[in-house]
């Protein structure tokens, strides 16, 4: 019986990888699920299956960042939304790709190769994965948005955000002119264009790192920060992202 774990954000596509996987329950079990890089480098260090279903497009850390923070080396099938093209780069670090939507016919593919996994057959290296994440990560290049004043739109330029925080399904935006303004991209959308020096610290906030005024110690290990420009907030991190968020701070 091979142990796995599904490291994915998107909750249907967690569900519905797991519903296609139930048939094959003779030949794998699937012993626990993460939503994002960050949790999933905690559940597979700790639990150390022998599999690991990865998307690769993650909040906290990507699929190829977690990778390059393991100390153990589990069989990987990638999930992803990238073609069947740039999928061939990372073919030979992984088991085997499922692109999404995944289809019954396909993941009977890839399980008929695990079935036939050997001990000695795991490749993937560091430096391999180094380069696939150099090739296939998009640039962050969002610089500015949009947000609408009455009957007028303004740009507001990334150096004057000191906050985005989820609301209902809207997103506030707070500026360092104490200003706020709602948008309707949802925190996902964001994180996937905004620049390295926003953090995202739990599942309603980013940050700009250039505005934090103080961090603090809270409880059961989180961290609580404390924004310039933003009076009496303060932003605690999630459990799922405040070991990652102590690692990339170097706390």
């Amino acid at each position: 019986m091979i142990k796995a774990i599904i490291i994915e954000d998107e909750s249907l596509a967690r569900q519905r990888l797991y519903k296609l996987l139930q048939p094959y329950s003779n030949q794998i079990e699937i012993i626990d699920e993460a939503v994002n890089g960050g949790e999933g480098l905690q559940k597979v260090e700790a639990l150390q299956p022998d599999l690991i279903f990865l998307d690769i497009q993650m909040p906290v850390l990507n699929g190829f960042e977690m990778l390059m923070k393991l100390s153990v080396k589990p069989y990987i099938v990638f999930t992803t939304a990238y073609d069947e093209y740039a999928i061939q780069a990372f073919e030979e670090n992984s088991i085997d790709y499922l692109l999404k939507p995944i289809r019954p016919e396909r993941l009977e593919v890839t399980m008929s190769k695990i079935s036939r996994l050997k001990p000695e057959s795991q490749t993937f290296d560091h430096q391999s994965i180094q380069t696939l994440l150099q090739h296939l990560h998009p640039p962050k290049v969002m610089r500015s948005i949009t947000v609408s004043l009455g009957d007028k739109i303004t740009i507001v330029n990334l150096n004057d955000i000191v906050l985005f925080q989820a609301e209902d399904k809207l997103t506030t935006v707070y500026t360092v002119d104490q200003k706020k303004h709602l948008i309707s991209q949802s925190l996902s959308q964001l994180e996937k264009k905004l620049p390295e020096h926003f953090m995202r610290l739990n599942r309603s906030s980013i940050i700009n790192e250039h505005e934090i005024h103080e961090i603090r110690k809270g409880f059961n290990g989180k961290l609580v920060f404390e924004m310039k420009h933003i009076n009496q907030m303060k932003i605690t991190t999630g459990s799922s992202y405040t070991a990652a968020i102590k690692e990339r701070l170097k706390f």
